[in-house]
């Protein structure tokens, strides 16, 4: 990934990394036994819930606590965060499944990202392919010109997007050999579903968008409706992050200028919604 630009950033980077409980999570421990008293809310995600560059304080996953904790007289809620880099949702299902259930949640929030279901980060050769070729560091003209140098960058970012963006979008719309991985995210949903029938806990889903172009021509809003409304067939309320983000500059919400995954600030706007999100889905409990 690439680094934050000041000393001071690059060393909360450094503490955020060494930020790791018993279970290898970025998360403070927590007991299996829930407290008395407490509701539990167990996390599931990827990198982007996982937040690997950002300080624990700053995660939406301890904001989201801590705000839900400070309602006065509300029934206190522990958030239990499963969320590892690399997972995909029939992962994040099998984690819950393998470990989360132990917890005894009452509520099990999933944050999907559009490459939960893509083939693209299936294929780890095309991935590494692509991030070299974002990472090349010799610039064609040897510094000679800096004019072009900055115009070949941008034409290599603008190629490797292109391609990352027509991989998403088959993955959902294209043909069934092309939508393989999003059938199997499909079929994750639905076991989470069945298995929150039976283990007795409310289910949500968060859709977290790509953080690039969040204006109106934002290349992937039919692929977070097509995940919203799979949900709503499958009987799991949804929230569609896109709108907390709209008009923001992209950029400025990376953790680093190579690196798309959500800062502190990004983590920030998104917890006020998904308060909003998991009471009003039964996922906490409501205020007094």
């Amino acid at each position: 990934p690439g680094r934050a630009a000041t000393p001071e950033a690059f060393e909360r980077t450094n503490d955020a990394l060494r930020e790791r409980n018993s279970a290898g999570v970025h998360d403070r421990e927590h007991d299996l036994a829930k407290p008395a008293g407490f509701h539990r809310l167990v996390v599931l995600g990827d990198s982007f819930t996982m937040g690997e560059w950002v300080p624990l304080e700053d995660l939406f996953v301890t904001r989201l606590e801590r705000v839900l904790n400070e309602r006065p007289g509300a029934q206190p809620v522990d958030v239990v965060s499963l969320a590892l880099g690399g997972m995909d949702t029939r992962q994040e299902v099998a984690l819950l499944r393998r470990q989360g259930l132990a917890y005894g949640p009452d509520a099990v929030l999933v944050v999907f990202f559009v490459n939960d279901a893509t083939n693209l980060d299936s294929n780890p050769a095309v991935v590494r392919r692509l991030h070299d070729q974002l990472e090349q560091r010799e610039p064609p003209l040897g510094g000679r010109s800096v004019a072009l140098d900055r115009l070949h960058e941008w034409w290599v970012r603008r190629r490797v997007t292109r391609t990352m963006l027509r991989d998403y979008r088959d993955s959902f719309f294209g043909s069934p050999d092309q939508q393989s991985q999003w059938a199997r995210c499909k079929k994750a949903l639905a076991n989470l579903k069945r298995l929150s029938l039976e283990h007795r806990f409310e289910v949500g889903v968060a859709i977290f968008p790509l953080l690039l172009d969040l204006g109106e021509g934002h290349p992937l809003r039919d692929v977070y409706q097509e995940v919203a409304q799979t949900c709503e067939e499958l009987g799991i309320p949804s929230v569609d992050l896109f709108e907390v983000f709209r008009g923001q500059d992209a950029e400025s919400l990376w953790v680093a200028p190579r690196d798309s995954h959500p800062n502190a600030r990004a983590n920030a706007l998104v917890t006020p919604a998904l308060m909003r999100f998991v009471v009003e889905a039964g996922l906490a409990p409501p205020p007094p």
